[in-house]
Formats: structure tokens, sequence, C-alpha cells
């Protein structure tokens, strides 16, 4: 496969190609979206419009649409070896279990993602005020954190690992 140039000159973070994906009174279709890497993208459209649907295609959170994702200017979809350990993704969704301390999270990214950086997600937490990590010790329940500051928790474990791509689905709508 030849690497496709996007209209700004640069390669491919993401390609997708005829994706659509049905629902009882929706339907998404998405002829062709390229997502240039070296930019920052964002989706704009009404409640609805099926913005987070196609964030959580794009980032393999939803696997059941046709058409296809691409990754990275490859012919790799998202479950080639390394791809999800290229994407840092966050969802509105709490992804940690509610009985997991900040501490276990940290300890369960540095196992889960090999380019997870401790030391950043620590710097990060006390940067955000995370919970009791802003005082060293993490023990906090995610379950007793406020919706925002599940959120700042989300952000500093994606932001912590060193990735290509950053899909963010509205980061800053508990905050």
């Amino acid at each position: 496969m030849t690497a496709a140039m996007t209209a700004h000159g640069s390669r491919d973070a993401i390609y997708a190609g005829h994706v659509s994906k049905s629902f009882k009174h929706f339907r998404l279709d998405v002829n062709g979206l390229h997502i240039p890497q070296g930019y920052a993208t964002a989706l704009v459209g009404e409640n609805g419009a099926g913005k987070s649907t196609l964030i959580n295609i794009l980032s393999g959170l939803r696997l059941d649409f046709d058409g296809s994702v691409r990754y990275f200017d490859t012919t790799e979809d998202i479950d080639a070896p390394g791809i999800r350990e290229r994407m840092g993704v966050e969802v509105p969704n709490n992804y940690f279990l509610p009985h997991w301390t900040i501490r276990q999270v940290r300890e369960i990214s540095s196992l889960l993602f090999d380019g997870f950086l401790p030391e950043r997600f620590d710097a990060l937490c006390r940067e955000l005020s995370v919970g009791e990590e802003a005082d060293g010790h993490g023990m906090q329940g995610v379950s007793k954190l406020s919706d925002g500051n599940r959120m700042k928790l989300m952000l500093a474990g994606v932001l912590a690992r060193d990735t290509e791509l950053l899909l963010l689905d509205e980061p800053a709508s508990p905050l």
C-alpha cells in the first residue's frame, strides 16, 4: 500500500473508509475520514450526531461496525500488534473499576502499557489535584472521586503514556 498524503501534506494517523453503524433510529455513515498525523482534529456536531460512536469505533472500543479503520499510514487495523500501545484513549465512561485506588490505577497501568510513565502519572495527579494522590497517598478509591476528579484521573492515565495518538471524547465536560 502506498502511503496516502492528506490535504495538508502529512501522513494519516487514522483513515476510516466506508464506516457505518446502525442503531434503531440512527445510522452513522462515514465515507472517508483522514485524521492527519501532527494535527489536532475536532469532531463538531449536534447532540446525537454520532461523534462518540465514531470515537469509539476509531479507538477500537466499538467493533460492531461495517467498513475499515487503518492506523498510522499502514494497512493495519486495531488488532495488529502494537497499534493499541501507540494510542491513548479517554471516553466519558468510567473505565477504572470503582474499588481501585489511585495507586492501583498507577500499578495496573504500568502493567498494561509499555509506554506508561509512572513518574509522569504522579506529577499529573499532583498538578491536577486528583484525590489523595496530590498528597502522595493514592489510597482514595475511584468510586469516591467526584466526576471531575475521575475525568482528571483518566486524563492523567492517558497523558502519562508515551503515545502517538490521543483520542479524547469530551474531556472537559465534567471539569
